[in-house]
């Protein structure tokens, strides 16, 4: 028998009392731990981008130390070469036949290093006596009719002027040919070291004219990690690296235009904090402001303010704390919180729409609220059981049982999305096929419970060594792959070499026994003829049979 809807009056009123009682703390609660979460969430979030904003400022500075203390002793190591210094005048093993060595010598190492424009020596008169150009990756030996004479230049005879083991460091400024700034544009830093005979007289210098775009660039690739824009600015507060290329380089081109392409003219205020001290952070209207200072120079080194032109003449010498760049993080307001606004608005929607359910809804909230709450807790545990074991059966069939590690049919699926994502981008796709030597010994001598010891700590080692992005994966038996993304040929050796050297320093012992670390390794890149993903194994398990062939234990790039 169907109960009369007007039966239902004293049930709704002691529902919608239910429902009072229920909803007013709740809203009350809502209130307060909103409040908390979001104050909470924006300082959180502030205090992390402000870590992150120093963190890249510190890692540019430390790469910046780094680079120049590499190429100050790349210009010690030429400069005391023994065949070089037998061409000094005065010396007693003076042999000019000696020249034509240290020329190949010098190209050798220009080949290898790849990040001198030139490497010169000049002797005392500034006439070089020999010069290596790079020649846009293919360095030549300059024929001695093509060889200048440089007495003149600020470079030469600021570096002349240098005592026994000094060094001279140029400002990083644009290479000039002919009297005109070179276009495209080619940042050059020069160093210099006067070399003495055995009477302790200067007799020339060896003068390395270094690529600053390797070292900008690095700039550059390390300043993506920043929320806002990464600048590098001179002493003067001119832009080596600007929000934008037009205000980069203004102190090469001495025009009342250039005066308004500094950090002093977009950003007074800043500028006068950041002068005033090494390093810092602080917030102005503009923005975030966070930066370092780097100090090229270490004692015994010297520069000068250099010149714009190609015979000019520097106003004067700079010691090691008068020669420095300005590291500079600069993330404007607006991007610095733009998280939290947006985050707000979405609170606030949120908000206005839970009030306006919890009024709307309030009487039907109490009554259903038992049933409700029973639904969707079944369902859930249902959705959580089915999850839980999809998941479950992922692992399963992605995972090899013994190692732990991504099994064949992982590692041939995620080797078919990468090829699929990178092929033909210009980073190519790299693996590592690696065989572990005299595994079949182990399992014949000790048994096989013996071998899975050996293959699992040598799959967690593999781990170990290589880098977070390269994925690890057992095929079979002893033959693990490494799967390396964004990989050229260059990376691919040093993670091959990496993980080869770490695995020759294993031992594992065993009952009875022990292996000791033994590894035939195959690397390969991507090049633009294989067709798919088993023509790149194909071409790293042909650096395996080398491997073996060569006699096992070592790396071989096919």
């Amino acid at each position: 028998m169907k109960k009369n809807i007007h039966d239902d009056k004293i049930d709704t009123l002691s529902v919608m009392q239910g429902a009072l009682v229920f909803i007013l703390p709740l809203l009350a609660i809502a209130i307060i731990l909103t409040l908390t979460f979001y104050f909470s969430r924006t300082q959180a979030s502030t205090n992390l981008s402000f870590s992150a904003e120093e963190r890249t400022v510190n890692q540019q500075l430390n790469n910046i130390t780094t680079d120049i203390r590499m190429i100050t002793t790349d210009l010690r190591f030429l400069s005391s070469n023994m065949h070089l210094k037998s061409l000094l005048p005065d010396m007693p093993t003076k042999n000019r036949s000696n020249l034509s060595m240290v020329q190949q010598e010098f190209l050798q190492f220009s080949k290898a290093k790849s990040i001198y424009d030139q490497i010169r020596f000049l002797d005392v008169s500034g006439m070089e006596t020999i010069r290596i150009n790079f020649n846009a990756g293919d360095p030549s030996i300059v024929p001695s009719e093509k060889l200048q004479n440089k007495k003149g230049r600020y470079y030469f005879d600021d570096a002349f002027a240098l005592n026994k083991d000094e060094i001279f460091v140029s400002p990083l400024d644009l290479n000039i040919e002919n009297g005109q700034v070179e276009q495209p544009h080619k940042p050059m830093i020069r160093f210099a070291m006067p070399l003495y005979n055995l009477q302790n007289t200067k007799s020339g210098i060896v003068l390395l004219n270094y690529f600053g775009s390797y070292l900008l660039d690095r700039f550059k690739e390390q300043g993506l990690s920043s929320l806002g824009s990464s600048l590098l600015l001179n002493h003067s507060g001119y832009y080596l690296i600007g929000d934008s290329p037009d205000k980069e380089w203004g102190f090469m081109f001495p025009d009342q235009a250039s005066q308004k392409k500094t950090f002093a003219h977009d950003h007074p205020e800043a500028w006068m904090k950041i002068i005033d001290s090494d390093r810092g952070q602080f917030e102005t209207a503009d923005g975030l402001f966070t930066y370092a200072t780097a100090y090229p120079l270490n004692a015994g080194m010297k520069s000068s303010s250099g010149t714009g032109t190609a015979a000019g003449q520097s106003e004067l010498m700079l010691d090691d704390n008068e020669y420095y760049w300005k590291i500079i993080s600069f993330v404007p307001e607006n991007i610095l919180y733009a998280e939290q606004t947006k985050f707000k608005q979405v609170l606030w929607v949120f908000m206005l729409g839970f009030f306006s359910l919890i009024v709307l809804g309030s009487w039907k909230l109490s009554l259903s609220r038992y049933k409700h709450k029973q639904a969707e807790k079944k369902l859930k545990l249902k959705t959580q059981d089915l999850f839980d074991s999809n998941q479950k059966l992922e692992r399963l069939a992605a995972t090899d049982d013994l190692t732990g590690l991504a099994n064949r049919r992982f590692a041939m699926q995620a080797l078919n999305q990468l090829w699929e994502e990178k092929f033909p981008q210009i980073k190519p796709l790299a693996c590592v096929l690696v065989d572990a030597d005299h595994f079949k010994e182990i399992n014949d001598t000790y048994g096989h419970d013996a071998g899975d010891i050996v293959l699992r700590e040598l799959a967690t080692q593999l781990k170990f060594s290589v880098r977070t992005d390269d994925i690890v994966c057992r095929l079979g038996g002893d033959e693990f792959l490494i799967i390396c993304p964004n990989t050229d040929k260059e990376g691919l050796l040093l993670v091959a070499k990496k993980m080869h050297d770490h695995i020759e320093n294993l031992i594992i012992k065993i009952p009875g026994g022990a292996w000791h670390g033994s590894i035939s390794v195959g690397a390969a890149v991507q090049i633009p003829t294989m067709k798919n993903p088993e023509d790149l194994i194909k071409a790293a398990d042909n650096g395996v049979y080398k491997a073996k062939k060569a006699g096992k234990n070592c790396v071989k790039v096919a």
